[in-house]
């Protein structure tokens, strides 16, 4: 009498690990690891289940968590699966700003700043993460001025660099000649003049 030989699915625990990355940082590898059970036959873990990320997600995924799934792909094995945790933290940068200065009734010069530490993702300009300003007109008085500068993408932690007094307004350098005059003893003097040779006043 012949009787049935059954094969049955071997169980096993396979638990997806979690990865932590910065923004705008390359896809990491996805790893899972056998926790309970075991494989046999020389099999691995990748030809036993595929990992995936949610569709749509890229390098320039917004800071969050997201879910590392995994899908069994070989029919010999029963597996409970974990999933794992793909969480992209904000990314820290730091970002210098250029000493800069103007003269007193000029208009004020162009600010210049850079990411001295840290790095951009390639799709990103520093203009698209930053607003850096200084409040600094023709009359303002000569003397050091802050420079007022804030991240406005949530993806990153920016430590802003040298914005105390980064902005200076000088002096305006102008050349005053003195005109010659002369008096007769024991009159009223004259009026002593001058005049601008080199240079110009502000607002005159």
């Amino acid at each position: 009498t012949e009787k049935a030989y059954t094969i049955t699915k071997r169980p096993i625990g396979i638990t997806i690990e979690d990865k932590n990355v910065s923004f705008g940082s390359k896809i990491v590898g996805l790893t899972a690891n056998v926790t309970s059970g075991s494989l046999v036959n020389s099999d691995k873990i990748e030809e036993i289940i595929s990992l995936s990320l949610p569709i749509g997600f890229t390098e320039e995924s917004e800071v969050n968590v997201y879910t590392i799934s995994g899908t069994l792909i070989n029919n010999n094995y029963e597996a409970v699966i974990t999933p794992g945790l793909y969480k992209v933290d904000k990314r820290d940068i730091e970002v210098t700003i250029m000493n800069t200065y103007s003269y007193y009734g000029d208009e004020a010069n162009t600010l210049s700043y850079f990411v001295s530490s840290g790095g951009l993702p390639n799709f990103h300009k520093i203009e698209d993460i930053t607003l850096i300003e200084c409040d600094v007109n023709p009359l303002f008085s000569v003397g050091k001025y802050d420079i007022n500068a804030q991240c406005i993408n949530s993806n990153y932690n920016i430590t802003f660099l040298n914005t105390n007094g980064s902005y200076t307004v000088n002096p305006r350098n102008i050349t005053v000649k003195i005109d010659n005059v002369s008096s007769v003893y024991g009159e009223v003097l004259t009026q002593l003049s001058c005049k601008v040779i080199g240079g110009k006043l502000v607002n005159n």
